[in-house]
């Protein structure tokens, strides 16, 4: 019947032949564990689709809608997500390398325990979204809006914070080893017990952070606004 998810034996017989599978209804449709490489779903409607450990390498999925998709354990290379509307969807345990998500909507989506590999998130909105325990290494997260995101325990290792807006985002036990948070407004962040080793926080708003546990002082940070933060160890108020 028209307007019903594509059967998956033939989107199967599609990219067996090599053939596209944009024309398809892909409204929740069955994807889980095909190899989508090289497809070209830009514009897309994937909204519930299942992803689970599928395979993409070079699959052009821009402004896409991938809206409560579940996409857990799925392998993305080189994929172009820039506006894709991703809102609730589901990356655990995902792996992304070097993909495009220049202003993609991600609010709500859970990224828990993915790994992000020198991926650009730039422009991106991702308020809200989990990125517990994941690994965003080398991540490019400029004028990227991730208000009241959950980071705890994630590896942001040599990522560029630039104009960012974090307030209220839990960064605690992170690993920002070496990052760079310039002109990034982060009033009330939690950054207890983050290794901030190389850390460089420069021209942000840090009003009410906890910084606690961090090894930081105020005296440390450039130009930062850094009014009612706490300092000093975990668990207690710095001078």
């Amino acid at each position: 019947m028209p307007g019903m998810p594509a059967i998956r034996t033939e989107i199967e017989g599609r990219l067996a032949r090599k053939e596209s599978i944009a024309s398809l209804d892909l409204v929740g449709a069955d994807l889980r564990q095909l190899d989508l490489s090289g497809q070209d779903l830009s514009g897309a409607d994937l909204h519930g689709a299942l992803l689970t450990r599928a395979t993409m390498t070079g699959t052009r999925l821009r402004n896409a809608n991938l809206e409560e998709a579940l996409l857990e354990m799925v392998v993305m290379r080189e994929v172009d997500l820039a506006g894709v509307r991703a809102r609730g969807a589901q990356f655990s345990h995902a792996l992304l390398e070097q993909t495009l998500l220049a202003d993609a909507h991600l609010e709500g989506a859970s990224f828990r325990g993915a790994t992000l590999m020198t991926c650009s998130l730039r422009g991106a909105i991702a308020s809200g979204a989990d990125f517990t325990s994941a690994d965003l290494s080398g991540c490019i997260l400029e004028e990227a809006q991730l208000e009241r995101t959950c980071c705890a325990g994630a590896i942001l290792s040599d990522a560029r914070l630039l104009g960012c807006r974090i307030g209220g985002a839990d960064l605690s036990d992170a690993d920002l080893t070496r990052a760079e948070l310039r002109e990034t407004d982060a009033p009330r962040c939690n950054f207890g017990g983050a290794i901030c080793e190389g850390t460089v926080f420069a021209d942000c708003d840090l009003t009410e952070a906890d910084l606690r546990g961090t090894g930081l002082e105020a005296r440390r940070l450039q130009n930062c606004i850094t009014r009612g933060a706490q300092f000093g160890r975990a668990g207690h108020s710095g001078a």
